[in-house]
């Protein structure tokens, strides 16, 4: 009888344990969630709103103010029950939004730019010499 019951209450501490990681895998998956979210806002956002005479950094810095509200969801779930540490996550989030607007900016104009210039046509073959058709 004991020794079901201590194997039973083994069990119950594994089905535990296993649960627990579980969650942990569950929320550290949301909090990739989120910050994903959120410099995919930031990328979209920049290219939207892309003049294409202002410089990229000035744009990324507007895009990233347009996603205030994701940069805050990641920040907060990223701060789990330490809001104080919200602020710090945030800003983190915010240089790293930066850094992603300026590469998504660049690729956008790179690409705008081999589009938009006519190639040159091919110049003509040369002949090899002494060679007759």
């Amino acid at each position: 009888m004991r020794k079901g019951v201590v194997v039973g209450v083994a069990v119950a501490l594994a089905s535990a344990s296993c649960a627990g990681a579980q969650t942990l895998e569950q929320y550290q998956e949301t909090k990739r969630a989120l910050i994903r979210q959120f410099l995919d806002c930031v990328t979209s956002q920049a290219v939207t709103i892309d003049d294409f005479t202002s410089d990229v950094s000035t744009i990324a810095r507007g895009a990233v103010a347009l996603c205030k509200a994701e940069a805050h969801a990641a920040a907060v779930s990223n701060a789990g029950s330490m809001s104080e540490l919200v602020p710090s996550f945030r800003a983190s989030l915010e240089a790293s939004g930066i850094e992603t607007g300026i590469a998504a900016l660049l690729k956008s104009r790179a690409a705008m730019r081999r589009r938009s210039i006519p190639r040159a046509p091919a110049a003509p073959k040369a002949k090899p010499k002494g060679v007759q058709i």
